[in-house]
């Protein structure tokens, strides 16, 4: 399709013009995108693990070196000193995005991994509803998959 701009003093106005033939306007086509679902998956993944060595980075940078306590009588310093380790007596991967500025600067990656990971989700919901329209995958378990896809993208 093209478009026209018709400009006058009053507006500017844009119309879709279909082609033309000889015979007259050819039918619109229909937009046809092909995306590898799966493909999403993998860069939610890489984005997950991109994150959490963004936040190993940031933490043994800006957050482990100004952390100390004292732990039955002896001075500690960096990750022994996390309220984790205190309580339950271990840490987590969890302790490197839990102290600031980690947080903060973490909270801008995470993002990455968040988005790509419901674009996932969602366009995977649309494969299933897709082949059950084709016949391909069974319609009762796309029921479950319906209600599913709201639970996983409230999760």
């Amino acid at each position: 399709d093209f478009i026209t701009v018709s400009k006058s003093k009053e507006k500017m106005s844009y119309q879709a013009v279909p082609l033309g033939t000889a015979d007259g306007p050819k039918a619109p086509k229909p937009t046809i995108l092909t995306i590898q679902v799966e493909k999403l998956r993998l860069i939610a993944y890489f984005g997950f693990w991109g994150f959490v060595a963004f936040s190993v980075i940031v933490s043994k940078i800006t957050v482990f070196p100004y952390m100390s306590c004292v732990i039955d009588g002896v001075d500690k310093f960096g990750a022994d000193c996390t309220d984790l380790k205190r309580v339950f007596g271990f840490n987590n991967i969890c302790i490197n995005w839990d102290y600031a500025p980690s947080v903060q600067l973490t909270g801008m990656v995470y993002p990455i991994f968040e988005y790509s990971f419901l674009l996932y989700i969602l366009l995977d919901y649309c494969q299933i509803k897709n082949d059950m329209l084709n016949g391909i995958f069974p319609a009762q378990k796309a029921k479950l998959m319906k209600v599913l896809f709201w639970i996983k993208v409230v999760l």
